[in-house]
């Protein structure tokens, strides 16, 4: 999951990287071929980064968002078969969320595998300069594994959830809050 992350955060990156320079760019073969430009040209420019910051400054937020959002249902999956005193599961519950539990870890390693693979495609694309389309067709392969990497942690945690009674998620929340809470100072 870490390396899925640290993956979409490169692109971005770089995907912003790319953008700013192409405006660098810009600004300077029109500056050779127009001499100076007026004030009022400038402000439009001016303007036109600022809004381009800004849409870079939401789409970071939204992914921060999303990424906080799956970072709790791997949380949940991770968490939930070990609750039994806090939420008073039964002995079949406990034993259904391990063994949900245990799959979703074992199909997440090979998929995490998959994702590896692809990557290490995309970076022999690069170092040998392939064409514009392989390169793009392999960056949507990866998107591919990493949303399917994301909605397999979605429905398991789902179905998890499904495995607890009304009186059980709601004493859930408090304490998933308190993780969630905990989790993030650990980082900080």
């Amino acid at each position: 999951m870490k390396k899925l992350i640290l993956a979409l955060t490169a692109i971005f990156f770089l995907a912003g990287q790319l953008t700013m320079a192409q405006v660098e760019s810009g600004k300077k073969s029109n500056m050779d071929k127009k001499g100076m430009k007026s004030e009022k040209m400038m402000h439009k420019q001016d303007m036109s980064q600022q809004k381009h910051k800004m849409q870079e400054q939401r789409m970071m937020s939204m992914m921060m968002d999303q990424q906080m959002m799956m970072k709790k249902k791997v949380m949940l999956i991770n968490n939930l078969p070990d609750m039994k005193e806090k939420l008073n599961l039964t002995d079949d519950q406990v034993n259904t969320l391990i063994d949900m539990r245990t799959n979703f870890k074992k199909e997440q390693i090979d998929r995490e595998a998959e994702l590896e693979k692809k990557h290490m495609k995309m970076k022999n694309l690069l170092d040998e300069e392939a064409s514009l389309e392989d390169i793009r067709e392999q960056m949507e392969n990866c998107s591919v594994s990493m949303i399917n990497m994301k909605m397999e942690a979605l429905s398991t945690s789902r179905k998890m959830m499904n495995v607890l009674s009304e009186e059980q998620k709601v004493r859930l929340q408090p304490v998933m809050d308190d993780k969630t809470d905990m989790h993030q100072q650990r980082k900080q």
